[in-house]
């Protein structure tokens, strides 16, 4: 399964069917590390990780900070990935 053409691990395809099954009101209001942790059967350190990879896919969105931090299902497309600062030669190549 894929979001955006983005590759899901079980895990997270889990979650966020939960998530979405729930509808508009939500997964128990928002998903955290803990939810997350218990719903997948995992560690709070790979609840961590694949949490923080469905962000950078913009599958979730992140709300709040520190030990209050909790996830939304994403609104919008993931950020576009970082442009160098030099060009590189093979751009250049492919430009011309």
């Amino acid at each position: 399964m894929s979001h955006l053409g983005e590759n899901l691990d079980e895990r997270q395809r889990k979650a966020l069917n939960r998530m979405l099954d729930a509808g508009p009101e939500g997964f128990e209001r928002d998903m955290t590390n803990r939810k997350y942790a218990n719903l997948t059967k995992s560690s709070s350190a790979t609840a961590q990780r694949d949490l923080a990879d469905l962000v950078s896919k913009g599958c979730l969105a992140v709300v709040g900070s520190g030990r209050s931090v909790r996830y939304e299902l994403g609104r919008f497309p993931p950020p576009p990935p970082r442009l160098r600062s030099r060009p590189d030669s093979s751009c250049e190549r492919a430009a011309s």
